[in-house]
């Protein structure tokens, strides 16, 4: 169930977002990857499965998200120095959120409301670049 979030929360691409909304993204793809990479270590240990093998792919890339993101947060804050510990702040109250929400249609919810800003952001820059990025 979480690779189906994962995957439906994530474009690969990046925009353009205030602070508060980067660092939000942020946030949210890294206890996103958490999730799925604690998914994948409890599948890998029951069964062993490629599954666990493409969960840990994505939990990967999630977190890599999460750079991105905080990168671009940590280059608008007012103070750069204090984004490490805002970012820390919001993981562990997300982290109590999700907590509190473990069934499925609660946990979509909660992500897709918290990521699609990061989406729409996402589309935007992707349709208003001429040339293709580099891989």
């Amino acid at each position: 169930m979480l690779i189906a979030i994962a995957l439906a929360m994530t474009p690969v691409q990046g925009g353009h977002l205030d602070y508060a909304h980067a660092m939000d993204c942020a946030v949210g793809e890294a206890v996103l990857a958490r999730l799925l990479a604690d998914d994948s270590a409890a599948g890998s240990a029951e069964a062993g499965s490629d599954e666990a093998g493409g969960d840990r792919a994505q939990a990967e890339r999630l977190a890599g998200l999460a750079r991105y993101w905080f990168d671009k947060a940590r280059a608008q804050a007012p103070d750069p120095s204090t984004a490490r510990a805002d970012f820390a702040r919001r993981q562990q109250a997300l982290g109590d959120e999700v907590a509190a929400s473990r069934d499925a249609a609660s946990l979509q919810g909660l992500f897709e409301a918290r990521l699609a800003p990061c989406e729409a952001a996402m589309a935007a820059s992707s349709e208003t670049q001429d040339e293709p990025q580099a891989s």
